[in-house]
């Protein structure tokens, strides 16, 4: 049990997030542009076991970021390897 939490806490480490908080903080309530089905979905990181990827788009100041880095942090406990990054500046345009 110890040997699987310190592989947690180095994999949280090496994905090298800016902030680490859970999905239980976010207020569905105050971002209603989210839908809530979709965020849990993304919670459960079954889109792991299929391999597939996920882009999240948004306007600003919708939760984007924290679901990103929250699914990340669900995907070190659950094993995987995560590099958390911002987008390249070309891309905001």
């Amino acid at each position: 049990m110890d040997r699987d939490r310190r592989a947690t806490e180095r994999s949280i480490g090496q994905a090298k997030f800016r902030v680490v908080d859970c999905l239980d903080r976010l207020d569905f309530l105050a971002i209603t542009a989210l839908n809530k089905t979709l965020v849990l979905e993304l919670a459960r990181s079954e889109y792991l076991d299929c391999n597939e990827n996920v882009l999240l788009l948004s306007n600003k100041s919708t939760g984007r970021t924290f679901i990103a880095l929250t699914s990340g942090l669900t995907a070190c406990q659950r094993g995987h390897r995560v590099v958390s990054s911002s987008p390249p500046p070309w891309l905001a345009n």
